[in-house]
């Protein structure tokens, strides 16, 4: 392919982007959607970080195109432009019901992962609609302006001299020739790093298709979702049985993360008094606690990014504080860790993919 501007490289992203997310939702996109998808692009143009979109689409569609199998691990499944553009498998979205035939959308609060919604069938066309969104805030992956989103792919470790030597020769590296070596080292100021490891599975994964309907009304049995030691961890700390994908979601931050669950906290669980999804189990979870306390969304990431770090809060959010408030203010102040929710999502789709479970 030519050299081209990077302005030439930022039209054809968000066309890309655009295109797909007509193809799934259909020529009238509900609004949420379209705000979330300039709220976005817009987060991609305040970091510079066109380029590094680019890189990162180049590089997962050469593993597809060649049948090399990748896990994305951290943030970037926090993203709605990386789950259209095929580099991610989690659709980030507020859970909602979509039909594949005439696009018609329904949005559905009252639930808190999409693969919990009983089985509808649309009441304009009699098609099987399409359960999906995580509900996963986008700001956890490109944060306000002076962050710069990072990227850790799992790749077989067979690949590293065949993706050096393409590295090498692609065109975008002749653009900005300091931007792949990133891909060939592991050191934390990589924006872009390749883990080589083993990606034991037996299939290719077509992150591409967006329209897919694999994922919708998945019936797999919580249990198969937890490998030994998150069994073995739910029976030593006392963790409830998750009873549904949400349950099971915020069940494994809370095995992952560090410094939330204590004895007190089982107590109060255990003994039906708060309900596990009271417990802060991500960072994201902190980000829209402060948001929904007025906090506006800038200084929330900051103190979710102060919090998940184990600094705890920076700065107390207004009140009124009710019990929940109260409880929030004191548990991040022994926070320890927090992972992003998009991490978990993504693993478990991967796995489930893989034929794992």
């Amino acid at each position: 392919m030519a050299i081209i501007s990077r302005q030439e490289i930022a039209d054809l992203m968000e066309q890309a982007i655009w295109s797909k997310m007509k193809t799934k939702y259909g020529k009238n996109v509900s609004p949420q959607i379209l705000s979330r998808v300039q709220e976005e692009w817009n987060a991609v143009l305040a970091v510079d970080g066109v380029l590094n979109l680019a890189a990162v689409c180049e590089l997962t569609k050469q593993l597809r195109e060649e049948g090399h199998p990748y896990s994305v691990r951290g943030t970037p499944a926090s993203s709605f432009l990386l789950y259209l553009l095929g580099v991610t498998l989690t659709n980030p979205l507020k859970p909602h019901l979509f039909c594949p035939k005439c696009h018609r959308l329904v949005w559905k609060p009252e639930f808190s992962d999409a693969w919990d919604i009983p089985e509808e069938v649309c009441a304009a066309c009699g098609t099987p609609m399409v359960a999906d969104g995580h509900d996963v805030p986008w700001q956890t992956h490109w944060g306000f302006g002076d962050h710069i989103p990072r990227y850790e792919i799992m790749v077989d470790y067979r690949l590293r001299e065949q993706i050096m030597a393409w590295a090498d020769n692609h065109w975008l590296r002749k653009l900005v020739p300091d931007l792949w070596p990133g891909y060939l080292r592991s050191t934390s100021d990589n924006i872009v790093m390749l883990k080589f490891g083993g990606i034991d599975c037996g299939f290719m994964a077509d992150y591409s298709d967006v329209s897919e309907t694999f994922w919708s009304n998945v019936s797999v049995p919580t249990k198969a979702l937890l490998h030994d030691e998150e069994k073995e961890k739910i029976l030593e700390l006392g963790f409830p049985k998750p009873e549904n994908f949400a349950d099971l979601v915020h069940i494994k931050g809370l095995i992952h993360g560090t410094g939330v669950w204590d004895p007190q906290v089982k107590e109060l669980v255990t003994r039906n008094i708060i309900p596990i999804a009271f417990l802060p189990a991500f960072r994201d979870d902190i980000f829209e606690w402060m948001v929904y306390k007025g906090t506006i969304p800038k200084d929330a990431w900051y103190a979710a990014e102060y919090v998940r770090r184990g600094y705890g809060l920076p700065f107390t959010p207004e009140g009124p504080h009710k019990l929940r408030d109260r409880w929030m203010m004191k548990w991040c102040r022994r926070i320890v860790y927090l992972l992003p929710k998009g991490h978990i999502i993504e693993y478990m789709l991967f796995e489930m993919k893989a034929g794992k479970v």
